[in-house]
């Protein structure tokens, strides 16, 4: 893949976010030269399950229900579902609903996401709850959860971006200090807005930011479509760190099946930052969704696995409404971790 010649096609706008366009023709559209295989489907119970996200219980519990933790969710509903396996490529066994509608408050739970707070010595969990905004639930064993508190809203994020965006919501976490905010903990969450005149929605992902991991701030848009005009908008960003460089993942949607029977692949891009996370550069399709079992065409919701060598992540696979947690490996010849700080 020329590098060069990705880069004239693609254009930044004001805030270092990348905008798809003015050529959004998938046809031209190389493989990266970072690219990841399917390894294998984890869970397919025939429950509608996306988001995925996993802990290694055992570095944080004193008597842990097995060494994995994975957490999920229906795309609609109200409930987070635990997993529990002895291995990441399982079997995974369901255990129990973690978090519900009386504990998150609202009628609307999904996309969860788990991280250990050392500071508050609790794993937290964040949820989009409802799609208006993002919370967090905290807990001492990975199982029984508190509500905890409200982190990003749609209002907080619509100071930041060029349209009025209806949710704060599918919010992926990491502890990574960016130099110039010199934070603790580090957010990437998707706002989808109104329609505008040529009947397309606007979307953005947008960056967040935290000290504590429980008072955040909404910075800036990270990977943006322009002005709703474009072909394709992303959606599910995730950092994948690789050779001590910043990378992003993302499934990007096409705009051409919204508001017909038309379904068209949601493959995985994948963009580079700098250690600021500005200045990001499409480097094209990281990963093709199978148009068979278990993708169906669609791929999204991808997530570090932030133990081990940093070489997997979990992905959600399948069509919205009948989705699946499967496993991903980024292909060889990179060394994997947290760049350094």
């Amino acid at each position: 893949m020329n590098v060069l010649s990705t880069q004239t096609r693609w254009i930044s706008i004001a805030l270092a976010a990348i905008v798809f366009g003015p050529s959004t023709n998938a046809a031209d559209w190389d493989t990266a030269e970072i690219t990841a295989t399917f390894h294998s489907t984890l869970i397919d119970d025939g429950s509608d399950l996306i988001f995925p996200s996993i802990i290694k219980a055992d570095d944080y519990f004193d008597s842990p229900l097995a060494p994995y933790y994975l957490y999920t969710s229906p795309h609609a509903g109200a409930d987070v579902r635990l997993y529990t396996a002895d291995a990441v490529e399982g079997p995974w066994k369901f255990h129990s609903t973690v978090v519900n509608e009386a504990i998150a408050r609202v009628d609307h739970v999904s996309s969860p996401h788990a991280v250990w707070n050392e500071k508050a010595k609790a794993l937290f969990l964040y949820v989009h709850a409802p799609n208006a905004q993002t919370v967090y639930c905290h807990s001492r064993d990975g199982v029984h959860f508190e509500f905890g508190a409200v982190c990003v809203t749609r209002d907080m994020i619509n100071e930041k971006i060029h349209f009025k965006s209806k949710s704060a919501s599918y919010a992926r976490i990491h502890r990574y200090r960016i130099p110039e905010y010199r934070n603790t903990w580090t957010m990437t969450l998707t706002a989808n807005g109104g329609k505008n005149a040529q009947g397309l929605q606007n979307n953005a992902i947008v960056l967040c930011t935290s000290d504590n991991g429980i008072e955040w701030t909404a910075r800036r848009p990270l990977i943006d479509d322009g002005n709703g005009g474009q072909t394709y908008k992303a959606l599910d960003a995730s950092w994948l760190p690789i050779n001590g460089r910043n990378y992003m993942v993302y499934a990007l949607r096409s705009r051409a099946e919204e508001g017909t029977d038309r379904v068209e692949p949601v493959h995985l891009h994948i963009s580079e930052g700098d250690a600021n996370w500005r200045n990001w550069t499409h480097l094209e399709i990281f990963y093709h969704a199978k148009s068979g079992y278990p993708d169906n065409g669609t791929a999204r919701g991808t997530a570090l696995i932030p133990f081990g060598d940093g070489s997997r992540l979990l992905y959600e696979a399948g069509q919205n409404r009948a989705a699946r947690v499967a496993l991903l490996t980024v292909d060889d010849g990179a060394t994997y971790g947290i760049p350094p700080q």
